[in-house]
């Protein structure tokens, strides 16, 4: 009998486990990640699971064994792709570069927008998860909670915005102390007008296929019109041959910004072409960046009115349109007074 059961058992098994192995040996060999160098990383930690889906993040971190004398600030690092694509695993080098400047760099995925599944409120209700999760976990990676950057590219980039912007106004647990958008849409409206290349993407991402989007849905998922004075300290940088997202999308946001009286800084690069990262043409440009960052963790009281940079030789007025024209160097928007520095050539 003892051995009638054991055969029956072995013959209920064996073709579940022979389809195990073959499913194994289907899937797709995954190449090793990369560490950048100088950096230790922890890839896959789930930091959401409550909608079904498990969200997952990789964190990186200076590889140095001293002892630093104060927790190190985060940067919450957000891919990419339309609203509908990209992942986490392609902003390796945004990782490296801020871990070279001595930051923990966390980067998360977020939901993506799909036929019939729109992402724009679940994809933020997410990014306000990894902050809450960063904050959460700072003691096990030595990150300072209380700065917190939120960095994007693209969609990124303006999914960054949005959460400075809507955190700081309606859920202080997710606020985060600054934000850099790169060449991310600010106003969706103008957007659709001026490119209507980006018609599929913003009907999947606001979920109004196969009709063009409300302006309603269109002004609620724009930075520009979120701005208020108590909004976040913002860094922006646009290139001048970005044909996909055009550079006058961050200048509606620096415009915003500056009738806000919001600390910020805009460069605009010109011969700069959508997607650049850390180093354009060989050359890295991210000195502002790093900079404007700095001087925001050096003096962490708000300050919605700085004092103009004396530190410039040359000032050129003009509008954003005439610059962009003439210019072949790279430009810095005064926040306090509405004009555009020259601050030297980074992509020629």
């Amino acid at each position: 009998m003892r051995f009638i059961t054991t055969l029956v058992r072995v013959l209920i098994w064996l073709p579940l486990a022979i389809g195990a192995l073959i499913l194994a040996s289907r899937a797709p060999n995954r190449p090793a990640r990369a560490v950048p160098e100088g950096a230790r990383a922890r890839f896959d930690l789930v930091y959401q699971s409550d909608r079904g889906v498990a969200l997952r993040l990789d964190v990186y971190e200076p590889a140095t064994a001293e002892t630093v004398a104060r927790p190190r600030p985060t940067a919450i690092i957000l891919h990419g792709g339309s609203w509908r694509g990209g992942s986490r695993v392609e902003m390796t080098d945004w990782a490296a570069a801020f871990v070279a400047r001595g930051y923990v760099a966390v980067v998360p995925d977020y939901t993506l927008a799909r036929p019939n599944a729109p992402s724009s409120d679940r994809a933020l209700d997410d990014l306000r998860d990894a902050v809450r999760w960063t904050r959460d976990h700072a003691s096990e990676f030595g990150s300072d909670p209380q700065r917190v950057v939120a960095f994007g590219v693209s969609a990124g980039g303006h999914l960054a915005a949005l959460l400075g912007l809507v955190s700081q106004r309606l859920d202080p647990a997710a606020r985060v102390q600054a934000v850099v958008d790169l060449y991310g849409p600010s106003d969706l409206v103008e957007l659709l007008a001026t490119t209507p290349a980006r018609r599929d993407d913003l009907q999947l991402f606001l979920g109004s296929t196969p009709r063009d989007p409300s302006p309603a849905a269109l002004s609620n998922a724009s930075p520009r019109l979120l701005v208020r004075s108590n909004s976040p300290p913002m860094f922006l940088a646009h290139g001048t041959d970005d044909l996909w997202v055009p550079p006058e999308q961050s200048n509606f946001l620096h415009q915003a910004l500056a009738t806000a009286r919001v600390n910020h800084q805009s460069l605009l690069i010109p011969h700069a072409r959508h997607g650049f990262g850390p180093a354009i043409d060989g050359r890295d440009w991210t000195n502002p960046l790093f900079d404007f960052l700095q001087s925001l963790w050096d003096n962490p009281q708000p300050r919605q009115t700085p004092p103009p940079t004396t530190t410039l030789e040359t000032v050129t007025t003009g509008t954003f349109n005439e610059i962009q024209k003439k210019s072949t160097r790279a430009l810095q928007f005064s926040p306090r007074l509405g004009t555009i520095k020259d601050v030297g050539g980074h992509a020629d």
